[in-house]
């Protein structure tokens, strides 16, 4: 029966080097068992070498999912370690309070299996940490190979065999798990983390980055002068990151859509003067001027049209005001702050039905001068019950 014993240790508690572990040496120590064979079980490490290294595991990962031939950062045969544990378990010669203390740190006593909802909790917890499911080919989470395994999923549904419902798992992860391009996948990974790590806002020129992310910053640059040839869900990822069209890529676009294409122009526009002056506090009567390729072209309103977002913020799309807010854009000139707009969804009072149903005598028709003096008091009315609006949410 010496292919159910585990190799004997070496000098230091290290194990030998194997090319073979026997997937099932629990099944064959039952059947040694049943036919009344003698059974050897080697020890590897000592009692306490062996419940620190699955202490440290079991702290490190969460679970004491160990594959049979994972060795710790220290040498140790971990894996192989608990194989012998299970089979001296189901020998009963395992003494009981060594069972206890296994059993607290989430001993699995049935060789765990590699099944799709395993790897995916590895791959759950994987995205817990780093915010993505981008996992390079040969990296490995705790001995498993989750690099190599999300590769196949990603073959699988490239050639339709990945179960509709295995998709669906990783989507509900990472949206992104399986991107059409992975080398532009990897490098917006780079920015994402380095926006993240280091305050750096790509709209703004003076807080990029210098020295050894200079190649990461001219990527950027470029996806920015490319803006409208890039996919559209491309285009959504920057956005989310704050990082708007450049006004040179924005007549540029292959697959037109003029609703699309009218708001990333203006905001391409509006990038350009955030990165000129440094805010986007843009008068109203200013007239962004046009790229030099585009001498012919009219100069755009600018002004009006950041007015007119001001002035009706519930037209815009969520991911709208998301673009908008990563070009620091300012909601209420008065506050001279960041201030988001009014959410339309939150309940609002409303008047008592007699005064909304209350009639109100005509009043004479204002010449002009008057008329402009009451549209200015009005809209400077408006942005007070905006600013007390947004103080009260």
């Amino acid at each position: 029966m010496d292919r159910i014993a585990l190799p004997a240790r070496t000098n230091g508690g290290r194990a030998p080097a194997r090319t073979t572990v026997y997937a099932r040496p629990e099944r064959a120590a039952q059947l040694a068992h049943a036919l009344g064979l003698e059974i050897t079980v080697p020890a590897i490490g000592t009692w306490e070498e062996s419940h620190a290294s699955a202490h440290r595991y079991r702290t490190a990962f969460g679970h004491l999912d160990v594959p049979a031939h994972y060795t710790d950062p220290g040498g140790f045969a971990l894996g192989e370690c608990l194989t012998n544990l299970r089979l001296r378990h189901l020998l009963g010669r395992l003494p009981t309070e060594h069972k206890q203390a296994l059993d607290a740190l989430g001993m699995m006593w049935a060789t765990p299996a590699r099944t799709f909802q395993s790897m995916l909790e590895h791959a759950r917890a994987w995205a817990a940490v780093h915010g993505h499911l981008y996992v390079p080919v040969k990296e490995e989470i705790g001995g498993h190979p989750l690099g190599s395994w999300l590769a196949a999923q990603r073959h699988k549904a490239k050639t339709g065999r990945l179960p509709h419902e295995h998709g669906q798992a990783l989507d509900a992860i990472d949206p992104d798990w399986n991107p059409p391009r992975t080398d532009w996948h990897r490098r917006y990974i780079r920015v994402r983390t380095l926006v993240a790590t280091t305050g750096w806002k790509p709209a703004v020129p003076s807080t990029s980055p210098i020295g050894e992310h200079r190649a990461i910053v001219n990527w950027v640059i470029t996806q920015r002068l490319t803006f409208f040839q890039l996919q559209p869900r491309q285009q959504e990822l920057l956005i989310d990151l704050g990082i708007p069209p450049l006004p040179g890529g924005m007549y540029s676009d292959r697959a037109y859509d003029p609703q699309r294409h009218a708001f990333y122009a203006a905001l391409a526009h509006a990038a350009a003067f955030l990165n000129r002056e440094d805010h986007l506090d843009v008068p109203r009567r200013h007239l962004e001027p046009t790229p030099a390729a585009r001498a012919d072209a009219p100069a755009f309103a600018l002004g009006e049209w950041i007015h007119q977002r001001r002035k009706h913020p519930e037209a815009l799309t969520p991911k709208q005001r998301r673009a908008l807010e990563a070009l620091c854009m300012v909601w209420d000139p008065t506050l001279n702050a960041r201030t988001r707009p009014h959410d339309d969804t939150r309940p609002r009072a409303r008047r008592p039905a007699a005064v909304e149903n209350a009639e109100e005598p005509l009043a004479p028709v204002p010449d002009r001068a008057c008329r402009s003096q009451m549209h200015d008091t009005a809209e400077r009315h408006l942005l007070q019950h905006l600013q007390r609006d947004l103080l009260l949410a």
